[in-house]
């Protein structure tokens, strides 16, 4: 007696085939949502942080209008226009890991070709950032010299600094940066406690809501600069290290 032909089998392994197909959509679905949450979550803290840092609000416009002032009464030696010629050279070291993360995340999770969105995103939150504030001083005349703005983003690129602003609360890129120009004749500015500690020449600090700055006598000395009595006497603190 032949057997009879399981006509039933071939639907039933089209109906788990699709099951499972099924299933591979849904978990391709949940990695490309769990991905893309990531990306928002870092570009949300990145936001986040730049905004409890006023890094774009009038704390910053007042600390480039006493970086301004601090240049008008610094005195550097003849020598260090040597590369510059009639420059002034105003640096903005920053360092920001999480647009980093962001923007490795997101060549993992977008297609090729498909990054426009994502990285004109990360652009505007760099661009909201301290160094826009600066570029207002850009080409400004002080002392008879242009006053030029540049970012760098480690020791390696401070070479031609006259002013080096330190905007960071990273105490490794901070110690970094101020080994680069160490006993040479640059101006350093903080804003981090501790960075008098490290070497660093002027620190901003806030005082009964205030912003206030303090002055490293020693490392002034060490740099070769010169400031102004006026500008010691504006000065909260002027202390040793």
């Amino acid at each position: 007696m032949k057997d009879k032909p399981e006509t039933g089998n071939w639907k039933l392994e089209l109906f788990r085939l699709l099951i499972l197909n099924f299933e591979c959509l849904i978990l391709n679905i949940r990695f490309q949502l769990t991905g893309m949450m990531v990306l928002y979550l870092i570009i949300f803290n990145v936001s986040n942080v730049h905004a409890q840092q006023h890094l774009s609000g009038p704390e910053y416009r007042v600390k480039a209008g006493f970086i301004y002032h601090f240049t008008r009464f610094t005195k550097w030696p003849q020598a260090a226009f040597r590369d510059t010629g009639n420059s002034i050279i105003l640096c903005i070291a920053s360092y920001n890991p999480l647009i980093d993360t962001a923007s490795s995340l997101g060549n993992k999770i977008t297609k090729k070709g498909k990054n426009e969105i994502f990285f004109s995103l990360q652009d505007k939150i760099v661009q909201d950032g301290k160094s826009d504030i600066f570029l207002s001083l850009n080409n400004k005349i002080v002392r008879k010299r242009k006053l030029k703005v540049v970012r760098c983003s480690n020791e390696k690129e401070t070479g031609n600094c006259h002013i080096l602003f330190v905007p960071s609360m990273d105490k490794n890129f901070t110690r970094k940066i101020l080994s680069s120009v160490k006993n040479r004749s640059v101006l350093t500015v903080g804003e981090m406690e501790g960075f008098i500690q490290m070497g660093g020449i002027i620190n901003f600090f806030k005082e009964k809501k205030r912003l206030q700055f303090e002055v490293n006598m020693d490392a002034l000395r060490r740099s070769g600069l010169k400031l102004s009595s006026q500008l010691l006497r504006s000065a909260k603190n002027c202390r040793m290290e």
